[in-house]
């Protein structure tokens, strides 16, 4: 197999699942958003390092609330609070979900990755001198358009942004 075959073949899903995205997103007016193929997202390695990804991924970039990045391994949902609002959020709404936060100013900082302690997190948050701090909420690929939506709107009703 060459080389554009295999890349083909890694990119039908994500273009696929973006699709789906996007079509279920289409439902809803109070939903404007937009579309691109962005690189240097960051992952974990298994030494626990932050490294760049050099190639493209979809994202769907929902206006003022949060980017959709669609990966070979899921997708996740990034979006923001601001710290009055990440120190009152109720995090036993999300207690079922994997998540990560980490700042805006330094986005290596992590302030929450799971298993951590939420009161030793708000603690973090509380004495750090960043503003606003990223969610990044992760999902396999079987989450379906409906689901995100409805995840999404979750987001809005509880003051998150982008």
């Amino acid at each position: 197999m060459n080389i554009r075959d295999e890349m083909n073949k890694i990119y039908k899903s994500m273009v696929l699942k973006q699709q789906e995205l996007t079509d279920e997103l289409k439902k809803y007016d109070d939903f404007k958003f937009s579309c691109g193929f962005f690189n240097n997202h960051y992952h974990e390695n298994e030494s626990g390092e932050y490294v760049a990804d050099y190639f493209p991924i979809p994202v769907i970039s929902v206006n003022g609330l949060c980017d959709i990045e669609i990966d070979t391994d899921g997708l996740s949902v990034t979006s923001k609070l601001d710290r009055e609002n990440a120190l009152r959020f109720d995090y036993s709404q999300v207690a079922d979900y994997t998540f990560e936060i980490y700042g805006t100013e330094n986005f290596l900082t992590n302030y929450y990755v799971k298993g951590d302690n939420i009161k030793d997190t708000l603690h973090k948050i509380e004495k750090s001198s960043e503003e606003t701090f990223f969610y990044s909420f992760y999902f396999d690929n079987s989450i379906t358009g409906k689901e995100i939506c409805a995840f999404i709107r979750f987001l809005n009703r509880n003051k998150f942004f982008y």
